[in-house]
């Protein structure tokens, strides 16, 4: 895959998730990661396309900002960066843990997920759902200021994830369009431009 995106003169490429599962011991896990990327590493460095791993709410390693940077901080950054998601950092930290991570992610953030989230009630129990960007509990402006702070000057990414159980509501394409493009004149505006 690293060859691949060489040749087509891609440079970032998402990793895959390390989940907790099976794992009983957080600190063996995030070990475990760690040395996963050490083979990751080597492949990045020799075809030149950055590895990077996303963060991602829930059952995964990569939920918080702070376990993001504990695993990839000893590497190459060129080799290894990270691919924050405010939205999911948010879900696992909440809105000031979402700011605190993306200050912590400086000078290794290589590509940033941008989507929103609310909180609903799932049959009794809390669940987070994709929603409209700006509507969400994502403190848009001070994100960007935080990405803008510690350098970040890269690629983002729009997930329009409007379809599923984990969306406030399915979309069909033409509403889907539709509101992905309202999403972006939201981010534009939140990111002063």
């Amino acid at each position: 895959m690293f060859e691949a995106a060489a040749a087509a003169g891609v440079r970032e490429l998402k990793l895959g998730y390390w989940t907790w599962e099976g794992v009983a011991d957080r600190e063996r896990g995030l070990d475990a990661m760690a040395r996963d990327l050490e083979g990751v590493e080597a492949l990045a460095r020799a075809t030149g396309v950055r590895a990077n791993v996303h963060t991602h709410a829930g059952g995964y390693r990569s939920a918080r900002a702070a376990d993001v940077l504990r695993v990839i901080g000893a590497r190459d950054p060129a080799a290894v960066g990270a691919y924050p998601d405010p939205g999911h950092l948010a879900v696992e930290e909440g809105p000031a843990g979402c700011l605190a991570g993306l200050t912590l992610l400086r000078g290794r953030v290589a590509v940033v997920a941008l989507k929103d989230f609310v909180w609903e009630d799932a049959g009794g129990r809390r669940a987070a759902k994709v929603a409209p960007v700006g509507s969400g509990i994502v403190p848009w402006r001070e994100a960007f200021a935080a990405l803008r702070a510690g350098g970040f000057d890269g690629w983002a990414s729009v997930h329009s994830e409007y379809q599923g159980a984990h969306s406030w509501r399915d979309l069909g394409v033409p509403e889907l369009l539709a509101q992905t493009r309202a999403d972006l004149a939201v981010l534009r505006a939140a990111a002063g431009g």
